[in-house]
């Protein structure tokens, strides 16, 4: 799935609360939230000498005794645009200085 087709499905019910699964079925517990969003790029050469890149977006989850917590669809979309000049999805801009 695109990034943005993931913040288009958020966006459709910011109030629903998220599972995550993983790839072998388990299911993450309700409480866990998001700790990290990351860009890994890959650069390589093919077996045909060609040279490629390749760009993913991780999204970490953590969970504790908080057992309270909630990670809303709205929530998660608010940090993927947090990290967009991470990502790449849009330019850096360098926070304001304050003197």
């Amino acid at each position: 799935m695109k990034l943005t087709e993931l913040k288009n499905e958020l966006s459709r019910c910011p109030e629903a609360n998220l599972r995550f699964v993983l790839p072998n079925g388990e299911a993450v517990p309700a409480h866990a939230h998001v700790t990290e969003v990351a860009r890994i790029d890959k650069r390589f050469i093919d077996c045909g000498g060609t040279l490629r890149n390749n760009a993913n977006c991780r999204l970490q989850t953590w969970f504790s005794d908080d057992i309270d917590h909630r990670l809303t669809a709205g929530k998660l979309v608010k940090i993927i645009n947090l990290a967009a000049p991470i990502l790449g999805t849009e330019p850096w801009k360098y926070p304001k200085r304050r003197f």
